[in-house]
């Protein structure tokens, strides 16, 4: 419908918050926020300061160049 706003919820449903990265990592969004300013790998995110979201297809691709095969031995 032309004219028509869209809602905050509509803007960002191809995104992922700092909170849903950090539980698909496993960790606490303290420990996204450290690994981000320290430069370590971290996913691909839009925004500046706090306000970071991180889209869902850039994720799952990011996440899945790093899985790790192990070898039978």
């Amino acid at each position: 419908e032309r004219g028509k706003r869209m809602t905050t919820e509509e803007l960002f449903q191809d995104y992922f918050t700092e909170e849903d990265v950090a539980r698909l990592m496993g960790m606490s969004v303290s420990g996204l926020r450290n690994r981000i300013s320290s430069g370590k790998d971290h996913p691909p995110f839009v925004g500046r300061g706090k306000a970071k979201r991180f889209p869902k297809a850039d994720f799952k691709k990011w996440e899945r160049a790093r899985i790790v095969h192990q070898k039978n031995k």
